[in-house]
């Protein structure tokens, strides 16, 4: 139900002293309930009290005041049941339209129980604002309130609500949901604008900054990433930390937002092959750990289609390396020129012409490029060969030219990807430690389930 403007308080209710229940009890409540303009009172009593807070509801003459006692006997001194029945108070009181900036909750009377789970309810549903009903202590009356001399004490949830937010946002960031730590938490013009604790500002701004370079990496956009890793708190605010990115990860990420060679699918410059060759690997190690965030998160099919890229591109980048552009290959060179003719010779599908910025040339797909390699003596090209088998379920995914489910398990897909990594070690040689290591970020804060006491996640 859409909100509306009408208000509501809602108050704890104990036993006060059975000695003096209207100087200890109903006073006390009433002038609570006088200090506002209500629509709506709702009356929290235990068992025990709930015919005092029948006597409180009689008092009140024009106000709609609802009682909502805790459902058994002796709850008043369980906290959890105790949150559980205020939590569904609130509940109802939203499904009717109340928002929660229109309601207060008074925990004053009542048992500590009642009034911590109150508290906790209360903030668990946004409600700004929370009462507290104080007074002047009488030393000799086992330091109970003077009665007259209560006074209504609001306060504010806004550091409570906050850091609610901040340990939901933390939550996110350590799952990998960069978009919802963006979607759960306020602009900080908000902050600007008071509307968020001065205090926690730093925190606010941190958890927004890393979840947008994250999720722009995540998103392979490494341009964004780049820029946003230039808004990263330095120094991380204390308990962030381990979100901030290394200094080796920063400089990975800025390399990877530089221009391709092959920027807008045009021909390989010359001289550009190293420079390609370079990229072709830093963008397969990054696809490696992306599939595997893909698998963490059951994304089976992105997951798929990552693999089978790095196969293909393995067998691209082995071809920069010897100065040749698998998507414009010069029909006059040789091994390409025998290639051609040994597809020919086999009935089989030869080298795509296509023309790239005005140049008429050859394409060669996967199973193409390790055959050209072979040819010019590659001894990889048995490797690529072999990897064939599990990435090409890639061509039956609804993503690519399927119109089913792609049946494919996690566990497989991580063999697939754990032989991936051995090949990308092998090609990599001595720079394969650092730069595997480097855009596995998720290693480093992701959360991880902890299974039950069955031993069951």
């Amino acid at each position: 139900m859409p909100a509306n403007d009408k208000t509501a308080l809602i108050l704890t209710v104990g036993t006060g002293r059975s000695d003096d229940l209207e100087g200890s009890l109903y006073k006390p409540l009433q002038k609570s309930i006088d200090d506002g303009n209500w629509n709506k009172i709702v009356l929290l009593p235990s068992r025990k009290t709930e015919p005092y807070a029948q006597e409180l509801k009689q008092r009140q003459k024009s106000l709609d005041v609802e009682i909502a006692p805790l459902p058994s006997d002796d709850e008043e001194n369980d906290v959890d049941a105790c949150f559980a029945h205020f939590d569904a108070v609130l509940q109802a009181l939203e499904r009717q339209g109340l928002a929660p900036a229109n309601i207060c909750v008074d925990f004053t009377r009542g048992t500590k129980a009642m009034s911590a789970a109150l508290a906790l309810a209360a903030i668990r549903h946004d409600v700004p604002r929370m009462r507290y009903v104080e007074g002047d202590r009488d030393p000799s009356g086992q330091n109970n309130v003077i009665p007259g001399t209560e006074r209504v004490r609001t306060v504010a949830t806004a550091i409570a609500t906050a850091s609610r937010q901040l340990d939901q946002a933390r939550a996110f960031l350590e799952s990998g949901d960069f978009a919802a730590v963006l979607r759960s938490l306020p602009d900080p013009q908000c902050a600007a604008a008071g509307q968020w604790p001065e205090k926690l500002t730093p925190q606010l701004e941190a958890a927004r900054a890393y979840a947008a370079f994250y999720g722009a990496w995540d998103r392979l956009n490494y341009s964004a990433a780049a820029a946003e890793a230039d808004k990263l708190p330095e120094p991380a605010p204390n308990g962030w930390e381990k979100f901030a990115p290394s200094t080796a990860q920063l400089d990975w990420v800025r390399e990877l937002a530089k221009d391709s060679p092959k920027k807008d699918r045009k021909p390989l410059p010359e001289g550009q092959a190293p420079a390609m060759a370079d990229r072709a690997r830093r963008l397969m190690v990054d696809l490696l750990a992306n599939g595997r965030r893909r698998i963490r998160h059951e994304q089976l099919e992105d997951a798929n289609l990552r693999a089978y890229r790095i196969a293909e591109m393995l067998g691209q980048t082995r071809l920069f390396d010897k100065g040749l552009d698998s998507s414009c290959l010069d029909s006059e060179h040789p091994a390409v020129r025998k290639l051609q003719e040994k597809l020919e010779e086999s009935s089989g599908a030869p080298l795509s012409v296509v023309e790239r910025a005005g140049k008429r040339c050859l394409a060669a797909a996967r199973e193409q490029t390790f055959r050209l390699l072979k040819i010019l003596g590659d001894r990889f090209w048995e490797k690529l060969k072999d990897i064939g088998t599990d990435v090409d379920k890639r061509n039956h995914s609804i993503l690519i030219h399927g119109f089913d489910f792609l049946d494919i398990r996690a566990q497989e897909l991580q063999a697939t990807y754990n032989h991936l990594e051995r090949l990308l070690r092998e090609d990599l040689q001595d720079a394969a430690e650092a730069w595997l290591a480097t855009p596995h970020f998720q290693n480093r804060f992701f959360r991880r389930s902890e299974p039950c006491a069955g031993g069951r996640p």
